[in-house]
This record gives C-alpha cells, sequence and structure tokens, in this order.
C-alpha cells in the first residue's frame, strides 16, 4: 500500500477517539517517516481533519524494536 492509499484510508476511518496510528512498514530505499507523514497530514487537511490532542501519530523505527504500546 503506497503512502497516499494508506494516509486516505486512515483519513476515511479517522475519528477523535483514535488514541493511536502508527506508520508502519516502510521502505528502505523509497520511502521515510516524515514522508508517509507528509502524505497523512496532507489527507488530512483535505478532509478539514484536526486530531484530537489525545491521539498520537507517528512513523515506527524501520531498524529497532518498538517498546509497548499500551492500547
Amino acid at each position: 500500500m503506497s503512502n497516499e492509499e494508506s494516509a486516505r484510508f486512515v483519513a476515511e476511518i479517522y475519528h477523535a477517539g483514535m488514541k493511536n496510528i502508527m506508520l508502519c512498514h516502510l521502505s528502505e530505499n523509497n520511502n521515510t517517516p516524515e514522508r508517509a507523514m507528509q502524505c497523512l497530514y496532507r489527507q488530512f487537511q483535505k478532509k478539514h481533519i484536526h486530531p484530537n490532542e489525545n491521539t498520537s501519530i507517528f512513523p515506527l523505527p524501520r531498524h529497532k524494536c518498538t517498546g509497548f504500546v499500551y492500547l
């Protein structure tokens, strides 16, 4: 799934109760966490979405384990 497809999907299902949005499976050569975040914020702008301050949005690291995320 491309950044754009993923971002459109998240923007479609977003609601104020979402606590975490994690961007993962970032390509080694063709993508960066910054690009993925930019696509998501662009889609949010198009739909006039302003994420709740309780919603954490972050890209997961490519080469490290992620700590526990409590849902």
